[in-house]
């Protein structure tokens, strides 16, 4: 999932510094009650330390019931390419089978090419994309070995 819509801010000294905005408070709260009610709900939910990203998957903890103390901060999500999230995922040593990265544009999109084979026109904020892997572990997970299942985002789910 991409973090929701980020204020520009200028108090917001760095790039990490930057917090969401209403729309992207809105947009956060709308995907995780989304989510909630498809049931895709993550079993391990991880941020980049980007205070955006992390507030993002806070909205997404609140609204899924995942606990918020759980998520698991990962630096090297943030200003990822689609091969270094790759990397992170492949890393993975938990038993969890619904596991939910947020994260950055472009590094979300390449990695859904690259996993899936499936090539996005788009990837806004607060987007997800779904992938299923029938593999026994993360480490196993290699270039188009997923299925895309499925790409949603608040502008499209709105109306």
């Amino acid at each position: 999932m991409r973090h929701a819509k980020a204020s520009w801010d200028v108090a917001a000294k760095r790039d990490l510094d930057r917090l969401l905005d209403p729309v992207g408070r809105r947009e956060a709260i709308w995907m995780g009650q989304h989510l909630a009610g498809w049931g895709l709900v993550p079993e391990l939910l991880l941020s980049s330390h980007a205070a955006r990203a992390h507030e993002t998957a806070g909205q997404i903890a609140t609204e899924t019931k995942y606990p918020q103390e759980a998520i698991l901060i990962v630096p090297e999500i943030y200003e990822a390419t689609g091969h270094d999230l790759v990397k992170v995922i492949q890393s993975l040593e938990t038993t969890a089978s619904t596991v939910m990265l947020v994260g950055h544009h472009p590094g979300l999109q390449e990695a859904v090419a690259i996993l899936s084979g499936t090539a996005l026109g788009d990837f806004p904020t607060a987007g997800l994309a779904s992938i299923r892997f029938e593999l026994a572990s993360f480490a196993q997970v290699m270039p188009d070995s997923g299925d895309f299942e499925r790409f949603e985002h608040p502008q499209g789910l709105a109306g």
